[in-house]
């Protein structure tokens, strides 16, 4: 089974949300000069009260039998590089080799193996992900499962931050140890 198409499917539309939609945003290293720092979220533009712009992009990955699988939602500046960058690499390709798929992908973004090209790379990938659970008609979470493994009950995340603010921190070590403990 080939990948036959790779489609871009653009969505716009208004959403009515009460108060501000993010009222924090990502902080980012370019903050600190003071006309970064006083941008708003910029995702979402507000076109008036309690109404805001959405806009953005959805993968469609189809096979030659018609099995599609979705990833996104992903923004503009994504889409062109799946457009022009990783449809190419995707299309004719087996289907079910995601991790082939996506090693392909990675190698072929010599320069571009962080941020906005890997964000596109995941975005391919999960709908990769997505059109292989359909096809087997499994959840993509047990198609993860390793089943090898058995089972273990989870336990409890330690770390230097008392659980009461007023007493003084243990020592790491001694509070895992601690919180592990039959």
């Amino acid at each position: 089974m080939k990948i036959a198409d790779v489609r871009l499917r653009q969505v716009t539309g208004t959403m009515e949300f009460a108060g501000e939609f993010w009222e924090e945003r990502l902080i980012r290293p370019v903050d600190l000069y003071p006309r970064f720092a006083a941008e708003g979220p910029g995702y979402v533009p507000k076109l008036a009260d309690g109404r805001y712009r959405i806009e953005t992009v959805f993968i469609e990955i189809e096979t030659d039998d018609g099995a599609i699988g979705i990833g996104g939602p992903i923004p503009l500046q994504l889409a062109f590089i799946v457009d022009r960058e990783l449809r190419p690499l995707l299309l004719e390709q087996e289907a079910l080799a995601t991790e082939v798929i996506w090693d392909v992908m990675y190698r072929a973004s010599v320069h571009g193996r962080k941020g906005t090209p890997m964000m596109a790379i995941s975005a391919v990938d999960c709908a990769l992900w997505d059109l292989k659970g359909r096809i087997l008609g499994q959840p993509v979470y047990r198609l993860w499962a390793d089943r090898r493994v058995p089972r273990f009950p989870p336990t409890r995340a330690c770390s230097a931050t008392p659980s009461i603010p007023s007493a003084p921190p243990p020592a790491p070590a001694k509070q895992c140890r601690t919180a592990i403990a039959p």
